[in-house]
C-alpha cells in the first residue's frame, strides 16, 4: 500500500542515495555538518542536551524524527496519538498543496564542496520546489528558520546542478503544536531576494567551515 506522499510521486530523475553520493564524490560535509562545525559552541550545547532524555531539546528532536518517519514510511508507533494528529494536520492542510513528489530522502552533491540528503522535492502550488518537513512545538518566524532556509537553498542549488531541474522555489512545511489543542500548520515560501540571501549566507558558512578545517589540519 502506498504511503500518503507516494500517491503523488512522479518519477522524473534517476536519484542516488546518500551512500552512493559519498562513494562517488568522497566524504564531503553536509550542510548540517558545516553549521555544527562553524557554530561549535551551540553544537556542544545541543550534544549535551541530547544526552539528557528529559531535556526539551531531546524530546523535541525525537518527536520531529517520529513525524518524519510517519510521513515518509506511513508508520506510526502504536499509542503515539500526537504523531497521528500531526500527520492528520499535514494530510488535511499541507498535502493538498503538493502537486507532485519527485523524490524523498535522496542524495545530492554540489561542486562547491558539500553533499546532503533532501527531505522532498517536486511541485508545490504549481511551482518546482525544494521543501523541508519540520515538526516544532511552536509556530516559527522566518528569522528562526534561517538555517532551514540555508540548507534548503543549498539542496536546491545541488539539485539544479545535478539534474538541470530549474527548481525556483524553496518551502518549509511546518506542522507545530505541543498539545492536541495547539496543533497547526504553515507553508513558508522564500521569495527571490530571500533565496539569494540564504544562498550567500550558506556560502559564507561553507567558507568558514573550509577555513576552520584547514586551520585545524595545520595545527
Amino acid at each position: 500500500m502506498k504511503t500518503l506522499l507516494e500517491t503523488k510521486t512522479v518519477s522524473r530523475y534517476d536519484y542516488k542515495t546518500l551512500g552512493q553520493i559519498r562513494k562517488e564524490f568522497g566524504k564531503l560535509p553536509s550542510p548540517t555538518k558545516i553549521f555544527s562545525t562553524v557554530d561549535s559552541k551551540a553544537n556542544a550545547y545541543f550534544r549535551r542536551a541530547m544526552e539528557d532524555k528529559n531535556s526539551t531539546i531531546y524530546k523535541a528532536t525525537r518527536a520531529g524524527n517520529r513525524f518524519h518517519v510517519a510521513l515518509e514510511s506511513g508508520t506510526i508507533k502504536k499509542g503515539d496519538d500526537m504523531t497521528a494528529l500531526l500527520v492528520d494536520e499535514f494530510r488535511n492542510n499541507i498535502f493538498p498543496e503538493i502537486d507532485e513528489v519527485w523524490g524523498q530522502e535522496m542524495g545530492l552533491y554540489h561542486p562547491s564542496g558539500y553533499i546532503g540528503k533532501f527531505d522532498g522535492v517536486g511541485v508545490l502550488r504549481g511551482t518546482k520546489t525544494m521543501w523541508d518537513y519540520k515538526r516544532t512545538n511552536k509556530r516559527k518566524t522566518k528569522s528562526a528558520m534561517k538555517k532551514w532556509f540555508m540548507q534548503s537553498v543549498s539542496y536546491t542549488d545541488a539539485h539544479n546542478f545535478m539534474y538541470d531541474s530549474g527548481i525556483e522555489q524553496v518551502a518549509i512545511l511546518n506542522v507545530y503544536g505541543k498539545t492536541p489543542e495547539e496543533i497547526g500548520s504553515e507553508i513558508t515560501i522564500l521569495n527571490t531576494e530571500e533565496i539569494a540571501k540564504s544562498r550567500a549566507d550558506f556560502q559564507d558558512y561553507l567558507s568558514q567551515y573550509k577555513e576552520k578545517v584547514a586551520t585545524t589540519a595545520v595545527s
